[in-house]
């Protein structure tokens, strides 16, 4: 299982750390402090001409070691990691036997920079993806909770529009009755009592699309630890709809 390095909660703040670290290769280099040069080297028993010599070998030992160094940090993933870690170190150990007969290395100080800056990528690459499918996931719930809407409020108009229309026909029907006598009135109350009972339908279908609306918005407030993603006394705070 892999165990962060940092335990930051955003990709912006894994950007900073990224951009920190190459600041500070770049110090380390500008200060001669990447591959410290070997000041006793001499060409044809000229010192200027061995200084001119070491710092050639010291653009071209930082220049392969950087260009490896960024192919393979542009290829970590979450399940190579340590292969990755393998290579940078294979690439410093090859640089070094390079400059093995003029008695230079790479630094402890670069090599930990370029360590640190492949494990800062990975997590950044990590962090970034996550935050990408719960941005995925709030959108998803967002359609859902769209289209559940529109579904909702069609019902609702569907029954308004039905109150409308038994309304109107139980009015009628009520003015109709001082008009009737015998087995006409009889049959006018039964229609009365039909349309009666029919708007009662359409208010409760009213009602359960006014509820199902509310319902959209409850839901479970949860709160769940998760160590190997969120490293310790990290909890993430989550609510679920409907």
């Amino acid at each position: 299982l892999y165990e962060p390095k940092f335990s930051f909660d955003t990709s912006d703040q894994y950007k900073d750390l990224i951009r920190e670290i190459r600041q500070k290769q770049k110090r380390l280099i500008r200060e001669k402090k990447a591959i410290p040069p070997n000041k006793e080297v001499l060409i044809g028993e000229s010192k200027r001409e061995g200084n001119k010599f070491v710092n050639r070998m010291t653009k071209i030992a930082l220049r392969a070691f950087n260009g490896e160094c960024d192919a393979i940090t542009s290829k970590v993933r979450w399940n190579n990691i340590d292969r990755m870690e393998a290579r940078i170190e294979r690439s410093m150990d090859a640089i070094n036997k390079l400059l093995e007969p003029i008695k230079m290395n790479l630094s402890y100080a670069y090599h930990s920079s370029k360590i640190e800056e492949l494990y800062a990528t990975h997590e950044y690459l990590e962090k970034k993806h996550d935050e990408l499918e719960e941005q995925r996931r709030i959108r998803r719930e967002e359609r859902e909770e769209k289209k559940v809407l529109q579904e909702i409020e069609k019902a609702k108009k569907e029954a308004e529009k039905e109150e409308k229309l038994y309304n109107e026909a139980l009015e009628k029907a009520r003015e109709q009755l001082g008009l009737l006598s015998g087995e006409d009135l009889d049959k006018q109350q039964d229609q009365i009592s039909k349309l009666e009972e029919q708007l009662k339908v359409a208010l409760e279908n009213k009602e359960r699309a006014i509820s199902r609306a509310q319902l959209t918005k409850s839901g479970h407030v949860y709160i769940i630890s998760n160590i190997g993603s969120f490293g310790k006394d990290v909890y993430k705070i989550g609510l679920t709809r409907r």
